[in-house]
């Protein structure tokens, strides 16, 4: 039986503008994606994150840390989808549709840290 709920602290992601690249014909993940989606495959493998794969209705909860690498004018929004395609590649989520990623919510904390953050809940609905 997986979890009810996971929490997870995970670097910053670059901007949802910034994930992909073209290469002729070819859309690939960019360089920066591909280094960040690392660094958070290392922070889960330090942390413990389970790999449940939820397949239920759940909601998401993040919590952008505001520090060194968050630029103050960017845009918010651009944090989610990366930050919900990762839970799928780590296989916390079965997949990231409406049927299972039902409510998203962002807030962001402006108490600066030393380095920007994101703190991921994911809850199952009840």
């Amino acid at each position: 039986m997986p979890p009810q709920s996971i929490t997870l602290t995970l670097p910053i992601p670059p901007s949802v503008n910034a994930i992909w690249r073209c290469q002729g014909r070819r859309i690939r993940k960019s360089k920066v994606y591909r280094q960040w989606q690392m660094s958070c495959d290392i922070a889960a493998l330090q942390a413990v994150i389970p790999r449940p794969r939820i397949a239920r209705a759940c909601s998401i909860e993040l919590i952008v840390r505001s520090g060194h690498g968050w630029r103050k004018g960017r845009d918010l929004d651009n944090v989610i989808k990366p930050v919900i395609d990762w839970l799928v590649h780590w296989q916390i989520l079965e997949n990231d549709d409406w049927t299972i990623v039902q409510h998203v919510s962002i807030s962001l904390d402006t108490m600066p840290r030393p380095n920007a953050c994101v703190d991921v809940s994911v809850r199952i609905a009840q």
